[in-house]
């Protein structure tokens, strides 16, 4: 059964999550994940963390989008090229994640590697509205025992 949430996003962490898929129309985005964090799930009165399996996230009214790739050897320095085709295929976890319910916004941080070498990005985008929605999950307390979501 899938499961849907429409506000307090804030809550929820995508570290150590991989893209699946990145699909774009026009400003819309639909992000697809293997798997995310969520800090609670109140509305099923869930109060600890939960681990989700495939995540999803549907985004309308994005804008404001910004790509930063650091320069390894100085990390004050930063080119700013739009979102490699790539990007959801790299093999890289996202190491940070940022959302902000009340400015709208959106920070993914994570590791890519270019040329041999690995460098630092940051993706970010303010948006309209955002739905996160999943089909399986584990509690947090399940999850260090060993259990996984089944998708």
């Amino acid at each position: 059964m899938q499961t849907l949430i429409t506000s307090d996003i804030s809550r929820l962490s995508l570290h150590d999550s991989s893209f699946e898929n990145i699909v774009r129309r026009g400003k819309h985005l639909k992000l697809t994940f293997d798997w995310a964090k969520l800090d609670n799930f109140k509305e099923a009165n869930i109060d600890e963390a939960i681990i989700m399996g495939k995540t999803k996230i549907f985004l309308t009214g994005v804008h404001s989008e910004q790509f930063k790739i650091f320069d390894p050897t100085d990390s004050t320095m930063f080119i700013i090229p739009s979102l490699p085709e790539n990007y959801a295929t790299e093999t890289e976890v996202i190491g940070t994640t940022s959302i902000n319910d009340d400015a709208k916004s959106v920070k993914i941080g994570r590791l890519i590697k270019e040329n041999e070498a690995y460098r630092w990005t940051e993706w970010s985008f303010l948006f309209d509205t955002c739905e996160v929605s999943w089909t399986s999950f584990v509690t947090y307390s399940e999850w260090q025992n060993g259990k996984l979501p089944e998708d």
